[in-house]
């Protein structure tokens, strides 16, 4: 940095020494800082500060209520400067942060004639833009090690010539800035007398001189290594023998150095993070620290979905996406009351009418099932919640949700099931709503019946003629292997097996023959397939209907 810039920044107060090395990436997070007229918006300048030395330049702030908005130093004609006299504008990183990259509008004029200037103020004045101490562009007259390296953009007009770059420019933009490894804390715009006595007078042709460094709108990247701190986490701790309702909030303290834009509670109960619970911090960007420097005693709002014991987390996130996770803790987490009266030493009953555990319906039918809770003094619990559960009686099911129902004003409810197969049914109290395990539950079980449909053909036959059976079982789906069906004849006042066949397929279908050997003219029989009860199949004993043939 040229010794006239350290003077300035001396002068201001406001030079910071730059970070000496960068944390690694993989933990760095970046955010933007904005001030005046941006492509994000309009914003006050919080981030950049104005220095002048007393009397000789003018510095202006952003006015949003201008038309066009900027921020600026600059100086009139007219006048005699002792050497480092000077204005700038400059941008300070947040602590632990550095400057990655900028863009801004920009403006830089800068005519400087001398004539009639008393001797020894015949040297022009300067202006220029440094980043971390790499000078980016320039006019007029300052250090010879300041001047020499900008080219391109930001080439060094050293003639005292009119100059008028505006526009938006990048760091990029910059030959130099191709050189700036993203390590400084200090962006810096500025104007003034670098070496001996300087003027800016009039010319007798061109008029009067100028000089000035205006920024319409800047964004600044910071570069954030820092994760936050958390150091300390109260969870709401129920009365002794109670549990949580899984709304209650949780309150923290933490600390960051650019900020805390959000916390979070994580359920990590699973082993993969759910995020039950979060609040949003106010942030302003126009700051270069923009969000929460310090939180105390704040609230986070939960709403834990899931009952028993949880294993939660605090998570809080700064303003450049840097995370701390709290040590874990845990809640038991029960929901709220289920019902009025509700409590773990309740009773639930359910049965069929007559008080039946079991009954046997026909085939798409099903029957009404009713029931009560109470406490154990027989009190009704009302307005309860009764989740509905059921399995189909066959090997290898379990039990899973269906439907749920609310006691009444006595505790009573009823329900009727939908046909289908033979079922055992689960009716489930807790008394809370989260609970993983029920308090009280009763079950039942619904037999439905198997049954077929039966077609032959022909259905008069000669004697030693042979008819085909077919038909298919209604109850599905069949086992892998398919369901076995038994083939019965009314003969002599009683049923009897005259034959099976395998009902498969995804619909269910059998098809077979049979040969009357025996069987003289007129003999008639009565036909039916007969559908058994096992393990793999959930259905109970059925029939198809009774089909006549005859012998002609």
């Amino acid at each position: 940095m040229s010794g006239f810039a350290e003077r300035l920044a001396a002068a201001a107060a406001a030079a910071v020494l730059a970070c000496l090395a960068l944390a690694p990436s993989a933990s760095a997070g970046t955010y933007d800082v904005y001030a005046c007229n941006t492509p994000a918006g309009r914003f006050a300048n919080h981030s950049w500060t104005l220095y002048t030395t007393a009397g000789d330049f003018i510095a202006r702030d952003c006015n949003l209520a201008d038309a066009n908005p900027e921020f600026s130093i600059s100086s009139p004609n007219g006048q005699t400067y002792g050497v480092y006299r000077g204005a700038q504008l400059t941008f300070q990183a947040a602590p632990q942060t550095t400057i990655v990259g900028f863009r801004w509008n920009r403006s830089l004029r800068h005519f400087n004639p001398t004539d009639g200037a008393p001797a020894g103020y015949g040297a022009f004045l300067s202006s220029y833009a440094m980043i971390g101490g790499i000078p980016l562009e320039g006019t007029g007259a300052n250090d010879a090690a300041i001047q020499g390296p900008p080219t391109a953009v930001g080439a060094w007009d050293a003639t005292g010539g009119k100059v008028d770059r505006t526009g938006d420019v990048s760091l990029q933009d910059y030959a130099m800035g191709r050189e700036y490894h993203g390590d400084g804390t200090i962006l810096r715009a500025g104007i003034g007398c670098a070496g001996n006595g300087c003027s800016l007078m009039t010319d007798d042709t061109e008029g009067p001189g100028y000089i000035s460094f205006a920024i319409r709108g800047a964004t600044v990247t910071l570069n954030d290594p820092v994760a936050p701190r958390i150091d300390r986490v109260t969870p709401t701790v129920p009365a002794a023998g109670a549990m949580l309702v899984g709304d209650e909030p949780v309150a923290f303290d933490a600390a960051d150095n650019t900020g805390i834009r959000r916390a979070e509670v994580i359920d990590v109960s699973s082993g993969t993070a759910q995020v039950v619970g979060g609040r949003d911090f106010a942030c302003d960007h126009s700051y270069a620290a923009p969000c929460p420097l310090t939180l105390s005693g704040e609230r986070i709002p939960v709403n834990i979905p899931s009952g028993g014991q949880r294993t939660l987390r605090v998570r809080v996130i700064d303003a450049g996406d840097n995370v701390a996770e709290s040590p874990a803790f845990i809640e038991d987490v029960g929901g709220p009351l289920n019902g009025s009266g509700a409590t773990p030493v309740a009773r639930l009953s359910a049965s069929f009418s007559r008080k039946r555990s079991r009954v046997d319906v026909a085939y798409g039918r099903s029957a009404r099932i009713s029931g009560r809770l109470t406490d154990a003094t027989g009190k009704p619990i009302t307005g309860a919640t009764i989740q509905i559960l059921d399995r189909e009686l066959r090997s290898g099911t379990q039990y899973g949700p269906r439907l749920e129902v609310t006691t009444d004003a006595d505790g009573r409810f009823s329900v009727v099931p939908g046909p289908g197969a033979a079922r055992a049914i689960r009716f489930e109290f807790r008394s809370r709503r989260l609970l993983p395990a029920a308090d009280a539950a009763d079950s039942v079980e619904l037999r439905v019946a198997a049954a077929a449909t039966l077609s032959i053909t022909p259905r008069r036959v000669r004697p030693r003629g042979t008819i085909r059976i077919s038909g298919r079982l209604k109850g599905l789906p069949l086992p892998r292997s398919g369901k076995l069906v038994e083939l019965q004849a009314f003969e002599a006042g009683k049923w009897r097996a005259v034959g099976t066949v395998r009902a498969r397929g995804a619909k269910g279908r059998f098809s077979t023959t049979y040969r009357f050997l025996r069987a003289g003219r007129g003999a008639s029989f009565l036909i039916r397939a007969r559908i058994r009860r096992d393990d793999s199949y959930p259905f109970y004993l059925g029939y198809s209907p009774r089909v006549r043939v005859r012998v002609r």
